[in-house]
């Protein structure tokens, strides 16, 4: 039982191990976790107000500063262990919702989101590499971004034989852009991009390929 208050002669149970049902742990993780994205978000947004900053030094093909240097540096440091802490949050997060869920959809779509974050973040660079302002309209330029992020994880799968972890975020993405979509899309998502993806359901390290007669 919980710890007990005395309040005008009302005792108030604070629960010691659960909160609406879900452990303390895992709520106090869930805060982290918020703590640590929105670090992060400020993070890569001084990294690309100074990455704007060096565009400038290098259009008057002036050097960059020692002092700037620095700070770039500590910049890049500081977001390569937010991005570790993020990667251990994650996973934490991912064992304790699969010890309260077991439908399958929602394990694909935390099951590795570290990884999945990972590919998103390089499908969004394809993207800005190759749109160059010609999309203007953010919900389009988003469901490119996750269709983008499908079509790399989908060569990772290829590319690594079918391993456990690259199906998963492949599944999992492909539940995140299906969430993202107009009802009168889902059809269309699934018939034109998902239906071409069942091969991903086949046991990890498996090979396609039939074997060659002698």
């Amino acid at each position: 039982m919980g710890r007990k208050l005395c309040t005008n002669d009302r005792k108030v149970f604070f629960p010691k191990d659960n909160i609406g049902g879900y452990p303390v742990k895992y709520l106090e993780l869930i805060v982290r976790t918020k703590k640590t994205l929105s670090a992060k978000q400020m993070k890569l947004l001084r990294l690309q107000n100074i990455t704007s900053e060096a565009q400038i030094y290098k259009s008057y093909d002036n050097p960059l500063p020692e002092e700037f240097k620095k700070r770039y540096a500590m910049l890049i440091v500081a977001i390569d262990k937010l991005n570790r802490d993020l990667a251990d949050q994650l996973n934490q997060l991912r064992e304790y919702v699969g010890s309260l869920t077991h439908d399958p959809d929602m394990l694909a779509m935390i099951t590795p989101s570290h990884y999945r974050e990972q590919s998103r973040e390089k499908a969004a660079q394809i993207f800005e590499k190759n749109n160059k302002g010609h999309v203007k309209n953010d919900h389009i330029a988003n469901l490119i971004k996750h269709l983008t992020t499908i079509m790399y994880l989908a060569s990772n799968v290829s590319k690594n034989d079918k391993d456990e972890l690259s199906i998963m975020a492949l599944k999992g993405a492909i539940v995140e852009t299906r969430e993202i979509l107009e009802p009168g899309n889902v059809a269309a998502f699934n018939r034109n991009v998902a239906s071409h993806m069942s091969y991903i359901d086949c046991q990890p390290g498996s090979s396609s390929k039939a074997p060659k007669s002698e």
